[in-house]
């Protein structure tokens, strides 16, 4: 079987524990020569550091697929989207902040990472994704219209605060949107159309590939 493109997730997969990729990793992609994309929860800023140290060009898959997108030098240009209802986030973040106030709440637009409080749990996060986050009132973002949200993040080291937060989404059974927990700590949520088979799906039609075989690491 002949191999002729390369999907790889990121966190826990290409990236090391510092959320680097290694020098080892780094010269086998450079030397197998073959197109690479990444495929991961991450919003494409956050993603930025590793398509520049491995110079990819090719499309790349954002917020659990909730975003594909070809890197460009200022921003990325948008290929394929699905974003959460933008009155549903806002209503979401008011609900969680509410029933959670303990917890750390940020969301995403297409080209940053908001958040009303600055925290442990937003700095312990900002140290594996190296992203600037800007701190306002969602009262502000949410009251213009032309806003898109792709993805709502909810961080917490207490465990059972996390285990609680599962559960109450759980019961709500909202539809339209997807929750995932991508680590101990924390809590993602996308559209229901953000799935990273789509992504995959997306590309491989463009590149008029099959997948023959699928490597979960």
């Amino acid at each position: 079987m002949t191999i002729h493109y390369i999907f790889s997730d990121l966190d826990g997969t290409l990236l090391n524990s510092a959320g680097q990729v290694s020098v080892a990793n780094q010269k086998a992609l450079a030397a197998c020569k073959l197109p690479l994309t990444l495929v991961s929860a991450r919003a494409p800023q956050e993603m930025q550091s590793v398509i520049t140290k491995l110079n990819l060009t090719t499309p790349q898959i954002a917020f659990n697929g909730g975003l594909v997108f070809q890197p460009q030098a200022d921003k990325p240009a948008v290929l394929s989207k699905s974003t959460i209802d933008f009155t549903l986030a806002g209503r979401l973040l008011t609900v969680l902040k509410l029933y959670f106030p303990q917890i750390s709440l940020s969301f995403y637009d297409l080209h940053n990472w908001y958040t009303e409080r600055i925290d442990k749990e937003i700095r312990y996060a900002q140290k594996l994704n190296q992203q600037p986050i800007t701190q306002l009132q969602p009262a502000t973002f949410f009251s213009q219209r032309h806003h898109e949200v792709f993805k709502i993040m909810l961080l917490t080291f207490d465990l059972n605060q996390m285990a609680a937060v599962n559960d109450f989404l759980a019961k709500l059974a909202i539809a339209g949107i997807s929750v995932q927990q991508s680590a101990s700590y924390c809590l993602e949520i996308t559209s229901a159309q953000a799935k990273k088979s789509r992504g995959l799906k997306y590309v491989l039609q463009q590149e008029h590939l099959t997948a023959i075989m699928t490597y979960r690491c």
